[in-house]
């Protein structure tokens, strides 16, 4: 409850009436779900206008509100202080802050409500990183755009793009992708990880920290599902379910019973099994294949959802109030 200074350090309800989600997602400060017929809507902080609710920046907004345009989509992935949503048809749609072109409009004006990405092929994917976002084609090929320091677009450049640029990779194809910070990673179709882009604090898993503006192989055998990436780490579950992390870890935030920082991957203490993984800032969480929540990191805001507000350096089950 941020209007009386107190945090919830166990799960809330989301005050949405009669609102039921069939998805949803969360970005640096602010949320976004989708109903059973594809309608977005967005709450949190709107400085941006990534709330896409057509209003004036410089707002927050503490409940769900339909995001403008009467969209229908299929998918979301939230960035920092934009969002980035699918449609059935593979279009993509963006809005919110446009800083380096994040957008794909083509332009680097904020935008309050959904603008369709120019130029992009029919995508079956999308994600959102800080400053840049990406989408999966049904083919297998990655496309970026917005910003490229350090070469997170994977285009060989350090170019900043304004609509969607095709990731060098010749002779791969891709199955996920997620963009984090300043880097980018991926699953190949033989389930091999691939990343691109900085790689400060091992955080593209090559076992050292030189950055790639293309992508390459992240260091071992193992073959894995999915993945994710946050600002300063990134997450992949294996073929066989196991989650392993790698990069920075400050706060525990990679869930092996440590504060080291890990340049290759390494497991979650009690190689933890999961059907599906996301990332927070300084936290990381999984959904056990039970359904169970599970998380681990930074928790002083009470993130990791134990009921506790104490780092946590492995996996722990959320509770409930």
């Amino acid at each position: 409850d941020s209007a009386s200074g107190t945090t919830a350090a166990a799960p809330t309800a989301v005050k949405g009436g009669t609102l039921t989600f069939t998805q949803i997602a969360a970005g640096a400060a602010h949320t976004c779900g989708l109903n059973s017929v594809g309608a977005a809507f967005c709450w949190g902080n709107d400085f941006n206008g990534q709330l896409g609710i057509n209003t004036t920046t410089g707002l927050s907004v503490n409940a769900p509100t339909p995001v403008a345009g009467g969209h229908a989509f299929s998918a979301l992935a939230l960035g920092d202080t934009h969002s980035c949503a699918l449609k059935a048809d593979g279009t993509a749609w963006c809005w919110g802050n446009n800083a380096n072109g994040r957008l794909g409009d083509s332009t680097t004006v904020i935008k309050v409500a959904p603008v369709a990405v120019l130029n992009g092929p029919t995508f079956t994917a999308i994600t959102a990183g800080s400053a840049h976002s990406c989408g999966l084609t049904i083919g297998g090929a990655v496309y970026c755009w917005g910003a490229n320091g350090s070469g997170r677009l994977g285009d060989g450049t350090t170019t900043d793009r304004r609509i969607p640029t095709l990731v060098s990779a010749a002779g791969v194809t891709f199955s996920a992708v997620a963009a984090g910070g300043s880097h980018t990673c991926a699953i190949t179709t033989t389930g091999t990880a691939m990343c691109w882009g900085s790689g400060t604090a091992g955080v593209l898993g090559t076992g050292n920290t030189i950055g790639q503006l293309t992508p390459i192989a992240v260091f071992g055998t193992e073959r894995y599902q999915t993945i994710a990436a946050s600002n300063a780490h990134t997450c992949a579950v294996t073929v066989a379910g196991v989650v392993q992390c790698w990069g920075n870890n400050g706060s525990g935030r990679l869930g092996d019973g440590t504060t080291v920082g890990r340049s290759v991957p390494t497991p979650v203490v009690g190689n933890l099994l999961a059907a599906a993984l996301d990332l927070g800032l300084e936290h990381s969480c999984a959904r056990t294949p039970a359904g169970s929540a599970i998380c681990w990191g930074r928790n002083a805001e009470g993130q990791v959802g134990d009921g506790s507000l104490l780092v946590v350096l492995r996996p722990v089950g959320a509770k409930r109030p």
